[in-house]
């Protein structure tokens, strides 16, 4: 990755361009078979609009990376080698171009935020898919979930804010996402277009503890394969509500207890995965 780094004033400028070669196999059908590209943008220009509080940035990249059996699991903990549905189940993601604008900093020592907006295109990426096993020798249909590649594009924007004081904790990532050109792609799933998770906390003292948080996303398109074609589909939407309250006994040892999923929705972050019903977790805290 040779670049070429200059700094004056206010600005500051990091231009590169990333070589990559991934060594691969000629069969179609075997494991990490995707041709990527071998030259790839590696740039950013962040201008401090505000001195040590506001910086306008620019970037501007790409490149490829192995979607290995540890990687793919990290997403979903599910994951299984039969995951590929008669296809190999690991192979390359190729971005050719991501670009992204945006700005980040902070108002006064307790606020932070960071807001972003941008584009990419992907020769080849990784999505959720379902297919319907129609059953053989007296056996029952079964949907089965899996995880098939497709060419995409990509208009994403994001925010990130923490807000910290003495007693409050306030922080957040929120989402927003549309994946088109996915063409004749069969049986695949978009991610959610908005999706988040946010929190917010308030001690008495450092000893008493009590938080609210909420992870959610909006429902899913796409559809599912079976022997005589495909049909739409959707995974729907949800928000999974919790609540958290923690005493701390003494400085190295506390008492905390969860309740998730507090509207009773079913959650289904994985495909064909369901979280169903309010939960509750209680455990202990040891600092050493």
């Amino acid at each position: 990755v040779p670049h070429y780094v200059f700094e004056k004033g206010r600005w500051n400028l990091d231009l590169g361009v990333l070589f990559s070669k991934t060594v691969r196999s000629n069969a179609a059908d075997s494991l990490f078979s995707t041709r990527g590209q071998l030259v790839y943008p590696d740039v950013t220009v962040r201008f401090a609009a505000v001195p040590d509080a506001m910086s306008v940035y620019l970037k501007a990249g790409g490149g490829n990376r192995m979607n290995t059996y540890t990687s793919l699991t990290e997403k979903n903990r599910h994951v299984d080698m039969a995951f590929g549905r008669g296809k190999p189940l690991m192979d390359y993601t190729v971005e050719r171009v991501r670009a992204e604008i945006g700005f980040e900093g902070r108002i006064g020592g307790k606020f932070s935020y960071d807001l972003g907006a941008g584009y990419s295109n992907c020769k080849n990426a990784a999505f959720d898919a379902v297919v319907l096993y129609e059953g053989a020798g007296g056996e029952a249909p079964a949907y089965l979930p899996g995880i098939a590649y497709a060419p995409c594009s990509k208009l994403f924007a994001r925010a990130d804010f923490c807000l910290k004081t003495e007693s409050i904790r306030a922080d957040g990532v929120l989402v927003y996402d549309y994946v088109y050109g996915l063409g004749d792609a069969a049986g695949l799933f978009a991610p959610p277009a908005f999706s988040g998770d946010v929190a917010f906390e308030y001690n008495w003292n450092r000893r008493i503890f009590a938080g609210i948080d909420c992870a959610f996303a909006l429902a899913r398109a796409g559809s599912i394969v079976y022997n005589a074609g495909r049909a739409d589909a959707v995974i729907p939407g949800y928000a999974d509500l919790g609540l958290s309250f923690e005493v701390a006994v003494s400085r190295s040892f506390s008492l905390w207890l969860r309740g998730g999923n507090l509207l009773n929705m079913t959650v289904q972050r994985n495909p064909l995965y369901a979280e169903r019903g309010i939960s509750f977790t209680a455990g202990i805290c040891f600092k050493l």
